[in-house]
């Protein structure tokens, strides 16, 4: 006892065993760990003074600590980067222990209770592993910036807010998706910041998270409602059902307005051709509509139908969805192409985004 003491002595701030002995009464139950942090270089890297936190000291321009991560925005403020309180909320999935920070207990949030909207499970169990692999995913609703996967092994947190497939790209496609993955079969590094990149293991894994991100958002997300905000999306939970009937309406709505549109002027009927009074102005077609003088949405038809045109070409497929780097083979994919571009993500900002038709035309000069 006495050399194990004088040795944590000798290289701590501590002056005697009495001295280490005190700071175990700070801990609020019979059993635990305290963690005391000590000799930190001038000026201090760390910020002391947020009552019951500990964060990393803000920089000279005011901003806070953000990680590096591709496909971030770099106006994203996450605050499990900064905060030390923020992370150990999340820092075990399933927490079997009570942390205390600042001598207040820190609450634990489950990862899983931020996606509120159409969420599924998807499970993979890679040859030669003793536990399945779990991959949740959902959307957050709300006002937010924050999407990803937080991974998780052996139940501990490695990586937050990982990205995969189109969330790797500047467009508007799978934000607000967030997911949850186990993955206990991975190797994580010595500081469990990371995982081995360089085994087998790992590829197949971020095929796999890749491929039930794809199929979320395709197959069980409507197509139509996915790149919208998600205040434009949902307001409250559809049905898929829903969505259909609402599409419906909307369809309906298009044709009353295209019915009760004036008829053309000196249009080429003849002029003993019948009046709208006769009954035939229903069956005006959209080219009389145009001419009796365009409609300020009449542009976004016209794009679409380009959209349709250029999509039926022979070299139309290539360009139809985001690049899947990982899957492709071009795994340095978007190191060089900053700002990609495809015909699914103009679609959707078709519907929204766009002021005007040379936005449109930008962008598709960017496909190709």
């Amino acid at each position: 006892w006495n050399y194990f003491m004088d040795l944590m002595c000798k290289y701590s701030f501590f002056k005697d065993g009495e001295d280490v002995l005190r700071q175990l009464k700070d801990i609020p139950t019979t059993t635990g760990t305290r963690i005391v942090v000590y000799n930190l270089r001038k000026p201090c890297e760390f910020d002391f003074t947020v009552e019951g936190d500990i964060q990393v000291t803000k920089g000279e321009d005011g901003h806070h600590f953000s990680e590096t991560r591709p496909g971030q925005n770099v106006t994203s403020k996450i605050q499990e980067d900064y905060s030390l309180r923020a992370y150990l909320s999340v820092l075990y999935l399933r927490p079997q222990v009570e942390i205390f920070l600042q001598k207040k207990r820190v609450n634990v949030i489950d990862p899983c209770s931020r996606m509120d909207l159409h969420q599924s499970s998807f499970v993979y169990k890679p040859l030669g592993a003793h536990v399945p692999m779990c991959i949740t995913v959902g959307y957050a609703s709300g006002n937010t910036k924050l999407y990803g996967f937080h991974i998780y092994n052996k139940n501990r947190l490695v990586r937050k807010y990982e990205r995969f497939a189109a969330q790797l790209q500047v467009n508007c496609m799978m934000k607000k998706i967030l997911g949850v993955v186990e993955a206990d079969f991975l190797t994580p590094t010595a500081n469990k910041q990371e995982f081995d990149t360089s085994l087998s293991t790992y590829s197949k894994f971020r095929s796999k998270v890749v491929e039930s991100l794809n199929k979320y958002y395709y197959e069980i997300q409507d197509i139509e409602t996915a790149g919208m905000r998600a205040s434009q999306r949902v307001q409250k939970k559809r049905t898929r059902r829903e969505l259909e009937e609402l599409s419906e309406e909307e369809e309906m709505s298009e044709e009353e307005e295209e019915r009760e549109a004036p008829p053309p002027r000196g249009g080429g009927r003849g002029r003993g051709a019948p009046s709208s009074a006769a009954g035939t102005s229903t069956a005006a077609p959209r080219q009389a509509v145009a001419a009796a003088g365009r409609q300020p949405n009449d542009w976004r038809e016209a794009c679409k139908r380009l959209l349709n045109l250029m999509g039926k070409r022979k070299e139309g497929p290539i360009f139809a969805w985001p690049v899947d780097a990982v899957n492709s083979g071009a795994s340095n994919y978007y190191n060089i192409i900053t700002r990609p571009m495809d015909f699914s993500t103009i679609r959707q900002k078709l519907r929204s985004e766009y002021t005007k038709p040379s936005e449109f035309f930008f962008d598709v000069q960017q496909v190709w």
